[in-house]
């Protein structure tokens, strides 16, 4: 929170969905790093200002700007470079796949947007110079064009196709390489230097040529060990949001090893909107790789993300009788790997180098 919404908060009176009645009672503190921080006060998995009907009683009793500037923000990530602003959205969001087709254009919340800035929102600043690999720098100018090109890369008429996520994320990835070969040529001149960027392996994959975690049984079997230990923990505590993300991240190694399996039925056709929603979700992934500093940083990460999420969406619409995967089962998915991070990047880890 800012000063500004500490002082606002704590002079409401809340009314019946919150589990306080007064504002200042909302508001919990936290230190770390040597600062105090101020942030609105938990229960259990929710807010104290959110009902059992799942709103927000400040919304609801004072309005949307009474609330912190975070919450208003929420669930939009904004990313400030020198041309400007961009906009996208967090997988947080559980409501993301009933909003998004009711969605009103972008431009038409550009004034939203301006607000959010002006009281202080959170705008993560794109890292100067980006960099397309470790030594390969690319001035702004060039990423604007890269971007561009990644966009015109979009899946279109396919877009309700079972991979097409996939394919336009190898695409995506093919852009990116054949701009650092054209811009570094040079580099080939020398043996040790190679113009592709550090995504051995990552075509198989998405190409779905091989399994993820083809040959890799007994570390995934120990990370999956590691894994109940620690839902056994967490249901001891009572941590039940917890317990339920990494009870679905395991659901989508598992289900992702079955696909991978010479015998696993074919994928389920995807509604567009579903699709549509994972071709999002992986170009917003990649616009921050971008605006973090590197373009191949996190490729391989993103790569089992995604087909993971994929697994995951596919083995809900089954167990739900359902003949495609909708929105609703991407969303579920992509919030489990999503809020997984470092597990994810453990898993990346062991598919990039055998275990070790």
């Amino acid at each position: 929170m800012t000063a500004a919404d500490r002082k606002r908060v704590s002079a409401l009176t809340l009314g019946r969905r919150a589990s306080v009645q007064r504002g200042v009672d909302a508001i919990e503190e936290l230190a770390y790093g040597g600062r105090v921080f101020a942030g609105m006060a938990r229960e259990g998995d929710r807010c104290v200002a959110q009902g059992d009907d799942g709103l927000c009683d400040i919304h609801a009793e004072h309005g949307l700007h009474t609330k912190p500037v975070p919450c208003q923000q929420f669930p939009l990530r904004l990313q400030r470079s020198p041309r400007g602003v961009h906009v996208s959205l967090l997988l947080a969001c559980e409501g993301y796949d009933r909003a998004r087709p009711a969605a009103e254009p972008w431009p038409s919340r550009e004034p939203e947007v301006r607000h959010l800035l002006a009281m202080g929102a959170s705008a993560i600043p794109m890292a100067l110079p980006v960099e397309l690999s470790v030594g390969l720098p690319v001035e702004t100018d060039e990423w604007w064009s890269l971007r561009a090109a990644l966009y015109a890369a979009e899946p279109s008429d396919d877009v309700a196709q079972p991979d097409s996520a996939r394919r336009w994320l190898a695409t995506a990835i093919r852009v990116y390489e054949d701009h650092a070969a054209r811009a570094h040529a040079a580099l080939r001149e020398h043996p040790a230097m190679s113009p592709r960027l550090a995504t051995e392996g990552l075509d198989a994959v998405l190409g779905g040529q091989r399994g993820v975690f083809a040959g890799l049984d007994e570390p995934l079997a120990a990370w999956l060990g590691a894994l109940g230990q620690r839902l056994d923990a967490l249901a001891a505590r009572g941590e039940t949001a917890e317990h339920r993300r990494l009870t679905r991240l395991g659901e989508a190694v598992k289900a992702r090893r079955s696909l991978d399996t010479a015998q696993a039925p074919a994928p389920l056709p995807i509604d567009p909107d579903a699709a549509r929603h994972l071709v999002d979700i992986v170009a917003n992934d990649l616009q921050l790789q971008i605006a973090l500093g590197h373009v191949d940083a996190g490729l391989r990460t993103l790569a089992v993300r995604l087909l993971l999420a994929e697994a995951l969406a596919d083995r809900r619409a089954r167990a739900a009788g359902l003949a495609e995967v909708t929105a609703r089962q991407t969303t579920e998915a992509l919030e489990a790997v999503y809020r997984s991070e470092p597990d994810v990047q453990q898993l990346a880890g062991i598919r990039a180098h055998g275990g070790g």
